[in-house]
């Protein structure tokens, strides 16, 4: 059954579901594939599995076209396509929307080659002209800081226009993370934005299960800031709300039933997603192992 790269949703013989186009425009009733040479020019990579680029739309001619840091879309191709990172950055990113976390609109789409790119908003972009501020925790939080987690909540409760929200969302991305294989939180990858509205955590582009990629060691931990924060248990994780973040154990039972509640939706997208076995079962049994830590059924 042939899906749409970007919501997932069936289709007959279109490329793209209208609901997948709208996340580009409202404008656009199709979109040619991306004839861009992403071997030269402003190529970077963030990570050892993929490589990224700017471009831009051009809704008349329905097309993208290569960009540069001023433009609000990158695209992201596998250095290694057996990695299948792209598929599963896009799957781990769905994953967290449906957890109740902001992420980045996204998605994938196809090359003139016919292979598929993943491809996200940069979150800072608002409008024809606006451009938000971001702040990353690395910029943040001093090299030389003893205290990290001090220092983190010291910044969110000073700086972000609903504190106890923002912890409730930090608590539910690092429990998330723990349970998709997203084993490292840097500060570098962790912001703060200031809209219009208010100042907040800046919206997910990059959670992916990197466990897979990594030693099959059993691992109930994983790294935040920096730091080592061991999740191995449903008390050690309520240990660690409570002391760190500050948040009390009837709203951390509401997340923990946040995530429980959604499991069934999360096997259902793995299912149709577009990442492949082997890569799909080492996904899924990570998944249900850590699961298993925090939730009897």
């Amino acid at each position: 059954m042939k899906r749409c790269p970007i919501t997932y949703q069936k289709l007959d013989s279109t490329k793209y579901s209208a609901k997948g186009l709208r996340s580009f425009s409202n404008k656009i009733s199709d979109l040619e594939k991306i004839n861009i040479d992403f071997s030269n020019g402003s190529s970077y990579s963030l990570n050892p599995h993929s490589r990224e680029n700017f471009g831009k739309l051009q809704v008349k001619n329905k097309c993208f076209v290569k960009g540069d840091k001023n433009d609000r879309y990158v695209f992201v191709q596998d250095n290694d396509p057996e990695s299948q990172y792209i598929f599963n950055r896009d799957l781990t990113l769905k994953l967290a929307t449906l957890s109740g976390i902001k992420t980045v609109t996204h998605g994938l789409a196809y090359l003139q080659s016919g292979n598929l790119v993943f491809w996200y908003k940069r979150p800072q972009f608002f409008g024809r002209s606006i451009q938000y501020q971001i702040d990353t925790f690395d910029e943040l939080i001093p090299e030389d800081e003893a205290n990290v987690f001090r220092h983190l909540i010291e910044i969110l409760n000073s700086t972000c226009t609903f504190p106890a929200l923002e912890k409730l969302n930090l608590l539910r991305l690092i429990l998330f993370s723990f349970l998709t294989g997203h084993d490292s939180i840097a500060t570098s990858s962790l912001s703060l934005i200031h809209n219009k509205e208010r100042v907040e955590l800046t919206p997910q582009c990059c959670l992916v299960n990197n466990h897979i990629y990594q030693s099959k060691k059993k691992a109930e931990s994983i790294s935040f800031l920096g730091e080592e924060v061991l999740l191995g248990n449903t008390d050690k994780a309520l240990c660690f709300a409570n002391e760190v973040l500050g948040v009390n154990p009837k709203a951390f039972s509401q997340v923990m039933q946040e995530l429980n509640v959604v499991y069934l939706k999360w096997l259902k997208t793995i299912e149709v997603s577009f990442i492949k076995n082997p890569i799909k079962k080492e996904y899924l049994e990570l998944l249900r192992n850590r699961r298993r830590l925090f939730f009897k059924y």
